[in-house]
């Protein structure tokens, strides 16, 4: 059967039976339903619509779950490139978060919907070196990283929209009905029954999308536009730059920080600085040089490591060395040998 822009507009408006909105599915998952959909999909539509690739969701549960079985009993390896071209430290938008003894911290402001009904926002926050589960009301399943937190109205299930400041993990429910909608700065994440991961730290300045099972939708609300992934694909958005490209990844090493495993692919060394402050609770002063030198970093430590043992690790590889006062942490690098 063929569809027109008219019979998208349905869909979304909840026109369709559930018969109908079935058969609208296997459309959409076809080549030419995706591409049709792309070419004509309207801008005032307020959700946007993907498929569900079921079958290969037991295939990626089975080799993320050997996966870390393996690295669990490894040992921890490590691995630098000096980049002689040092970049200066780059100051992003700072994101205050409070902590208290609860494990979330729940916070409740006001959200006018239609008919003036008021609806309370619901915000779950998981501060710096936690980590943290939640369940939505439509039974999603978020895993949240430290200093993240997500936001949604008390009316999720029946509006599934949430925003995400920090980096989660979504295990989505699937509702035919009922896109599931992740904001993050400028960019829309649509899903239906998938599982993906989003990291949108303002401070480091982009947005990463990689997908684990199912179809994701990306909008761009900037540039209006849109792109669809498959699993095992990854976008990022760096602020500033308009173009949304993918490309594929290791979703398994994408994945590592649910099992409490560090693990950096060519990460710039102010980066890794950034990660350690949000899993450890500490505040990283670093002392002996002008700029902070932009190491790559390569590595994968053994789950939980203890702060000391990936500073030493650091330090070693780096030259620098370190001292710590309560949650502040002090690196001192030896000028002479940068």
């Amino acid at each position: 059967m063929k569809y027109n822009k008219k019979d998208v507009e349905n869909y979304f408006s909840g026109k369709f039976s559930h018969s109908e909105a079935e058969e609208f599915l296997k459309w959409l998952h076809s080549e030419q339903g995706e591409q049709e959909y792309l070419e004509f999909i309207d801008d005032s539509l307020r959700e946007e619509f993907l498929e569900v690739d079921e079958s290969s969701d037991q295939a990626f549960e089975d080799s993320y779950s050997e996966d870390v079985e393996k690295r669990e009993s490894g040992t921890t390896s490590w691995s630098f490139i000096k980049d002689k071209s040092w970049m200066g430290w780059v100051a992003g938008v700072v994101v205050l978060f409070v902590v208290a003894s609860t494990f979330f911290i729940m916070k409740d402001h006001i959200k006018i919907t239609v008919g003036n009904r008021k609806y309370k926002t619901i915000v779950k926050t998981t501060p710096r070196g936690e980590k943290s589960r939640v369940i939505l009301p439509d039974g999603s399943i978020v895993h949240l990283n430290a200093e993240s937190s997500i936001s949604y109205s008390e009316n999720f299930s029946a509006d599934r929209n949430l925003d995400l400041v920090g980096e989660a993990f979504f295990e989505v429910t699937k509702d035919s009905l009922k896109p599931f909608v992740v904001h993050t700065q400028n960019l829309s994440t649509t899903a239906l029954g998938t599982s993906f991961n989003i990291q949108a730290y303002p401070d480091l300045g982009k947005v990463q999308i990689s997908l684990a099972t199912g179809k994701v939708l990306i909008k761009d609300s900037l540039t209006e536009k849109q792109i669809i992934m498959n699993p095992k694909e990854s976008t990022s958005h760096i602020n500033g730059q308009p173009l949304l490209r993918k490309e594929q990844v290791d979703i398994n090493e994408i994945l590592l920080w649910k099992e409490g495993i560090l693990h950096f692919d060519k990460t710039p060394f102010p980066e890794v600085l950034k990660t350690l402050e949000r899993w450890y609770g500490t505040h990283i002063k670093v002392t002996g040089v002008e700029n902070i030198p932009d190491f790559k970093c390569s590595g994968t430590f053994k789950p939980r490591e203890n702060l000391h043992n990936v500073l030493d690790v650091l330090g070693y590889s780096l030259e620098f060395s370190y001292s710590t006062t309560g949650s502040q942490t002090t690196i001192l690098f030896n000028s002479e040998s940068q």
